[in-house]
């Protein structure tokens, strides 16, 4: 259900697309659209935080403390800064054990590729 190309929250920088990455909800809260659900929320690894907009259904499958999946994942400008988004429409939620397996998955593959080189 984890993806092996995780990219950590502190790593994205600028406009990119196919991204998959695992945070943690910290902060939600709703925008009130005419016609649209949406919802924005904060989500943080071990390395930063970002916000994710959320549209029509995936507003009602996040809550805060809730550890999610993203899978192909794109960034967006949000008034100066980055935002990512996503097209899925059932977005994954993860274990804590799950997420501090995930955490150590990409650590041992910095260190394989380092003593490969």
């Amino acid at each position: 259900m984890i993806p092996d190309n995780l990219i950590k929250i502190g790593a994205i920088k600028g406009k990119m697309t196919n991204l998959n990455l695992i945070g943690k909800v910290e902060l939600k809260m709703a925008e009130p659209r005419p016609y649209k659900k949406h919802a924005i929320v904060q989500i943080s690894d071990e390395t930063g935080k970002i916000w994710l907009a959320l549209w029509r259904n995936q507003v009602d499958q996040v809550k805060v403390g809730d550890i999610i999946v993203l899978i192909n994942a794109f960034t967006r400008p949000d008034e100066g800064k980055f935002a990512i988004q996503t097209w899925q429409e059932v977005i994954p939620k993860v274990s804590s054990s799950e997420f501090e397996k995930s955490k150590y998955k990409k650590e041992s593959k910095k260190v394989l590729s380092k003593k490969t080189k």
